[in-house]
């Protein structure tokens, strides 16, 4: 046996979050992430540093936020053979559209790295293209013409339209609504979580958010009081685009991102911008 030593660099980045750790066990599997067997190792906080005894073979340690999203959101580092203790550091990243994941450090070898792209891309099917997904769920309302409805939360409302069903299941997020042919992803940071001060403006929220995400062909713009910007993602070969608008409510700062089809953007443009307009917070 030998002792792995597995380090949470401290983070305003989900620092209100535990991560999960789990190593690779056929014989004792308690969960499947990603197709490998594994059992719970324990748990780490923001900033904490423990101590588990493994075994001499190779294998891997798994890193999730939670059981639901085990397979969207996780990121793993190869332990090798060897009797020699081990030491590994990792931090919660800053990435509002990605679920602000943990991901180890120095994680270079190519099935963790082929592993985080896959996340990514899984990542924007699922969440970031409920386009998919929400034709099977939108086909029985097809027939019948949308109408404005008004979805209310704890912390504020937002009036879509009743093509829209929302879900609280998504790791990251704090809300998603998906129809047919659009999407919408809410993402709420304190200014406690994120350690800045208070006099810090949606504008310079914005701009953080687009430099941590190398966002850097687009600008932040604003349009009848809203502050947002918009950027497109390539998956599986068709592309997206998103319209992130920035919101200040007391000592918390949100993100709600309105995804569509780029093809059906200049049709979708308004209708974002007065769906955008519609957020009223609590």
């Amino acid at each position: 046996m030998r002792k792995l030593t597995v380090k949470r660099t401290k983070s305003f980045v989900a620092c209100l979050y535990t991560v999960k750790l789990y190593i690779e066990d056929i014989s004792n599997a308690e969960i499947t992430i990603n197709g490998t067997p594994c059992r719970k190792l324990g748990e780490i906080k923001n900033g904490d540093e423990k101590v588990f005894e493994i075994g001499d073979d190779k294998t891997r340690i798994y890193a999730i936020s939670d059981k639901l999203s085990k397979d969207l959101s996780n990121d793993y580092y190869e332990i090798p053979e060897g009797t020699d203790d081990i030491f590994i550091s990792g931090k919660n990243r800053f990435n509002p559209m990605r679920g602000n994941s943990f991901m180890f450090d120095g994680n270079t070898s190519e099935g963790a790295l082929q592993n985080r792209k896959k996340r990514l891309r899984t990542g924007l099917i699922t969440l970031g293209i409920a386009v998919v997904i929400g034709f099977i769920i939108g086909l029985a309302l097809v027939s019948s013409p949308a109408a404005a409805k008004t979805f209310s939360t704890s912390d504020f409302d937002i009036t879509l339209t009743n093509k829209f069903s929302a879900s609280y299941e998504y790791s990251g997020f704090d809300v998603v609504f998906d129809s047919k042919d659009a999407a919408v992803f809410v993402i709420s940071e304190s200014m406690d979580e994120l350690g800045i001060d208070r006099e810090v403006s949606a504008q310079e929220y914005g701009n953080l958010i687009m430099l941590s995400n190398d966002i850097d062909d687009t600008e932040l713009s604003e349009k009848d009081g809203l502050t947002y910007f918009d950027y497109t993602e390539n998956v599986d070969g068709e592309n997206y685009t998103y319209v992130a608008f920035v919101y200040k409510d007391g000592d918390t700062f949100w993100l709600i991102q309105f995804c569509v089809s780029k093809d059906d953007y200049s049709k979708y443009a308004d209708t974002i911008m007065s769906w955008a307009g519609s957020v009223k917070f609590k």
